[in-house]
C-alpha cells in the first residue's frame, strides 16, 4: 500500500510539472514569433503526456487503484517523465531567468532538430505510462477470466471447498496407519 501511495504521489507531481511545461509553451508561443510549428508540436505531446499521466492518477486514487499490480513499471515511467519534463522546463525557463528580459525579447531555445528529440522522448513517456496500465489491465481481465472460469465448474454436493460439515468425524479410517503410531 505505501509503494502505491508514493506511486500516486509521484504521479501526482509529474501532473504539475507537466502543467507548468504546458503553460510555458503556451507562453513561448503568445510571445515569441519564430518556430511556431516547433512550439505547437512539443505542446501537443506534453499535453499528451499530461493526459496520461491524469489518467494514471485517477485509476491509483480511485476505488480500485489498490488492484493495479505493474507499479513498478508506472513508478519508473513517471521517474523518466519527470526527468524529461525537467530538462524541458529548464530549457524553457532559462530564458526568462535571463536579468529582466520580456518574452518579447526571449528567443524559443530549442531547435528544430531539438524538437524532435524531445517531443519522441516524451512521446516515449507517454508510450511507457499507456504500457504499465495495460498490463495491469491484461492482468484484472484475465484474474477476472479464471474467477469466471472457477464459477462454472460443478459442485459435487456435499462437497464444498473448505465444508466444515465433516469437521467432528473421524479423517481417518479406524486402524489405518497403526505402525506410525508405535
Amino acid at each position: 500500500m505505501a509503494d502505491a501511495l508514493g506511486i500516486a504521489s509521484s504521479v501526482i507531481a509529474v501532473v504539475d510539472l507537466s502543467a507548468k511545461v504546458i503553460n510555458w509553451c503556451v507562453r513561448y508561443a503568445q510571445d515569441v514569433s519564430h518556430a511556431s510549428e516547433d512550439k505547437k508540436r512539443l505542446a501537443e505531446e506534453v499535453t499528451r503526456l499530461n493526459l496520461a499521466l491524469v489518467n494514471a492518477r485517477d485509476l491509483l486514487d480511485g476505488p480500485h487503484g489498490s488492484r493495479l499490480k505493474a507499479s513498478r513499471a508506472l513508478y519508473l515511467a513517471t521517474v523518466n517523465s519527470q526527468s524529461q519534463l525537467r530538462r524541458i522546463e529548464n530549457r524553457l525557463d532559462g530564458g526568462s531567468r535571463q536579468g529582466n528580459i520580456s518574452f518579447e525579447a526571449l528567443k524559443w531555445p530549442f531547435k528544430s532538430k531539438d524538437v524532435q528529440s524531445v517531443v519522441q522522448d516524451v512521446h516515449q513517456c507517454t508510450e511507457a505510462i499507456y504500457s504499465a496500465l495495460e498490463v495491469d489491465q491484461t492482468s484484472i481481465l484475465l484474474d477476472v477470466d479464471h474467477k469466471i472460469a472457477l464459477n462454472t465448474l460443478p459442485i459435487a454436493k456435499g462437497a464444498s471447498f473448505d465444508s466444515h460439515a465433516e469437521e467432528h468425524n473421524p479423517t481417518c479410517l479406524p486402524n489405518t496407519r497403526e505402525e506410525l503410531l508405535e
